[in-house]
C-alpha cells in the first residue's frame, strides 16, 4: 500500500511539475520575444502531449 501511495504522489509530481516547468518557461520565452500567447501555447500543447503519454504508459511498466 506504501508503494502504491508513493508512486501516485510521484506520478502526481511528474505532471504538477511538468504543467509548472512549461508555464514558467513559456511566459519567460514569450516576455524575451515580444510575442505573448504564442510560445506559452507551444508549451502548454507540448506538456499535455507529454502528460497523455506518461499517464497512457503507466499500465504498461507494472
Amino acid at each position: 500500500m506504501l508503494k502504491d501511495l508513493l508512486f501516485a504522489l510521484e506520478l502526481g509530481i511528474k505532471v504538477i511539475g511538468t504543467f509548472i516547468l512549461c508555464t514558467f518557461l513559456g511566459v519567460k520565452l514569450d516576455a524575451y520575444f515580444g510575442c505573448q500567447p504564442i510560445i506559452l501555447l507551444i508549451c502548454l500543447l507540448l506538456a499535455f502531449i507529454y502528460v497523455i503519454k506518461l499517464l497512457l504508459g503507466v499500465g504498461r511498466h507494472e
